[in-house]
């Protein structure tokens, strides 16, 4: 796994697209990923695209892929990206018991 979020990284030090649209970008994503789940769960409206849980899964995985992208982008390192994501999982995990 560490290999595939370097690359994001490699590949985020060179992508011409600012901040911005690559937040922008990940707002989009978002929006493809509801329209997966609507259209998995069967929801009215949204059937008719016949889309299922893969797509969902591979909707999911363009937001990593942005997300990650907006965090290196935002001067993240990698080196202190588990910590952070540590960080967030006990501060979620605290909020289940």
């Amino acid at each position: 796994m560490k290999h595939l979020i370097t690359e994001i990284q490699r590949l985020t030090v060179i992508e011409k697209k600012s901040l911005l649209e690559i937040t922008l970008k990940t707002t989009e994503e978002t929006g493809e990923l509801a329209q997966a789940v609507l259209s998995a769960n069967g929801s009215s409206g949204a059937s008719y695209k016949n889309l299922t849980l893969e797509d969902v899964r591979e909707e999911t995985v363009d937001i990593l892929i942005c997300v990650l992208s907006v965090y290196f982008k935002a001067g993240g390192r990698i080196e202190d990206l588990e910590g952070l994501i540590q960080k967030k999982t006990t501060k979620w995990a605290s909020k289940q018991q």
